[in-house]
């Protein structure tokens, strides 16, 4: 007597909301978090790194390591939380779109700081701005290309990179 085959199974929920990409949910909860990410990420970072700077020309090395460890523990965390969030939309490639973004808020952060002090242009405050700008830009490209499109973010980031930097320059 022979044994009748087996049905396939389905692949499970997550394989398959892959396969098909992401909802519009989880589109919009990408740039809603990217935005919020890269401005409170850029802020924060930006806020205890002045303090930090403040307090450091009276402590020396000491102070120096002090700080490098607590704005590599607050952007540690931050990413982290921005990768839990990705995971939870359900988003495809969500430790590259987090990389990203973290990346997108220090290049952010160390463009305003080249500029205002080599250039003498620019301003620190807008560094945030500029960040949650990068930010937008990155995930509206992910969101148009339903999250499969990291190399085109990318390019969009070096495109609001150059923006940015041709903008302080101009207006110094």
């Amino acid at each position: 007597m022979a044994i009748p085959p087996t049905p396939p199974t389905p692949p499970p929920a997550s394989a398959r909301d892959d396969r098909q990409g992401p909802s519009g949910g989880s589109m919009a909860a990408l740039i809603i978090t990217a935005v919020l990410h890269a401005l409170i990420t850029a802020g924060t970072l930006l806020l205890v790194g002045l303090l930090m700077l403040a307090a450091l020309l009276g402590t020396g090395t000491a102070g120096a390591v002090g700080a490098v460890l607590l704005l590599g523990t607050l952007l540690a965390g931050a990413h982290w939380a921005l990768l839990e969030c990705l995971r939870m939309a359900g988003l495809p490639h969500p430790g590259s779109t987090a990389a990203l973004l973290t990346v997108s808020v220090v290049l952010s952060l160390s463009q305003a700081a080249i500029t205002l002090f080599a250039f003498d242009a620019g301003s620190l405050a807008v560094a945030p701005f500029a960040a949650a700008f990068q930010g937008a830009a990155v995930a509206t490209v992910l969101a148009v290309s339903r999250g499969r499109a990291l190399g085109w973010a990318c390019a969009a980031v070096v495109g609001v990179v150059l923006a940015h930097a041709l903008l302080a320059l101009t207006t110094a």
